[in-house]
């Protein structure tokens, strides 16, 4: 049965798929538990609110007998987007250039479940995850032998690399799990921890969620530290640095599935004045509705903007920076755009302008250290 379910899973664009124990070393709770007492998962306050039911399948599910890790590649053998489009733009993960994952993964889970009941000739009871739920993914994977952990704590499949989402589904029935866990692959490769711009990556598997790209422009609701914009480059939504360098993505494994092509998307770059224009929430839903953009919501993604038109000044961007520092009702966003105006020749004019007008405090703050530095 689980060889059919598997050539199911492959025959619907799936490109791994392993049955994981029900139960992770205790080991893999202690690590998360430290991670999260370290203060390393930054305002993801969830992840401690859910420490114990990450590691225990059967909390999310309470019929769960067994659970199928799959991987699914969103690789891609173009090279990376570089050198830029002639004019603004800021770059976005890999991962995100085309549709959500979480929808699309979700519905071939669906359709794999219903070819299941086909193969085990009666129905049964499932609970699909993809992401959005509680649970250690990445150590379900790694006990079935998936893949490895890397030292960018990403799932590394050899021949595959770490271009790769993983999906899970929890069974109400029985089915013998896969393994071991692989050989850790990484040897004396550090990379990915010199190559990360903030440091994030301490090179010991484990990285700091308060020091990462992917957070700060994600995850990350508030604002962005002074001391990481720069390193920010041109990164509006994601980061892609620690798997671009890792010789295991050297030849990616290309993916089959048409929704995550940049065709169907966003692409890979944004344009800087189109982001910086969009002053109100319906506007950003109609650009982005169906993608992962829409996560950091209308402010994350412009306050992203800012501080990528301040890493690359433009005497075209003023209008556009000045605009939002005026308009945008989101102090967030005026008080990035502060930032971005000081870093930009011949903005001083608009920065006191907008600082005798505007009263939110921290936007002040802002447009006075920009005032120092333009």
């Amino acid at each position: 049965m689980k060889t059919a379910i598997r050539q199911a899973a492959l025959d619907l664009g799936f490109d791994s798929m392993a049955v994981s124990p029900l139960s992770v070393p205790a080991r893999e709770a202690r690590a998360l538990e430290e991670w999260c007492r370290e203060g390393r998962h930054g305002d993801m306050a969830y992840m401690e609110r859910t420490l114990k039911v990450r590691t225990h399948p059967e909390d999310l599910f309470r019929e769960a007998q067994s659970l199928l890790t799959l991987g699914v590649s969103y690789g891609s053998e173009d090279p990376p987007p570089s050198p830029a489009p002639q004019g603004a733009w800021g770059r976005v993960a890999r991962y995100a250039w085309g549709l959500d994952y979480h929808d699309v993964i979700q519905d071939r889970l669906q359709r794999l479940c219903f070819q299941i009941e086909k193969i085990r000739g009666k129905p049964f009871s499932s609970r699909l995850v993809t992401d959005a739920q509680p649970l250690l993914e990445r150590a379900f994977a790694f006990e079935a032998g998936l893949g490895f952990y890397g030292k960018n704590t990403n799932i590394i499949v050899p021949g595959g690399g770490s271009w790769l989402f993983l999906a899970e589904i929890i069974l109400d029935f029985s089915l013998e799990p896969d393994g071991p866990p692989q050989t850790q692959g990484c040897g004396s490769c550090r990379l990915c921890v010199s190559a990360c711009p903030t440091g994030a990556l301490s090179g010991d598997y484990r990285m700091d969620a308060r020091k990462c790209i992917s957070y700060l422009t994600i995850e990350n609701k508030g604002v962005i530290p002074h001391e990481f914009r720069k390193s920010m480059g041109s990164w509006i939504f994601g980061c892609d640095i620690c798997q671009e360098c890792c010789p295991y993505n050297a030849i990616p494994r290309e993916s089959r599935w048409p929704e995550f092509s940049a065709r169907n998307g966003v692409g890979p770059w944004l344009d800087l004045r189109e982001v910086l224009s969009l002053r109100t929430p319906e506007q950003f839903s109609r650009r982005f509705k169906g993608t992962a953009l829409t996560r950091p919501k209308r402010k994350g993604l412009l306050r992203n903007a800012c501080v990528v038109a301040g890493n690359h000044p433009s005497g075209e961007l003023i209008p556009f920076l000045s605009a939002a520092l005026r308009e945008d009702p989101e102090s967030l966003v005026r008080a990035h755009a502060a930032w971005a105006l000081g870093r930009t020749p011949d903005a001083r004019r608009f920065l006191k302008t907008a600082w005798e007008s505007e009263s939110q405090e921290t936007v002040r703050n802002e447009i006075e250290l920009a005032l120092q530095a333009a």
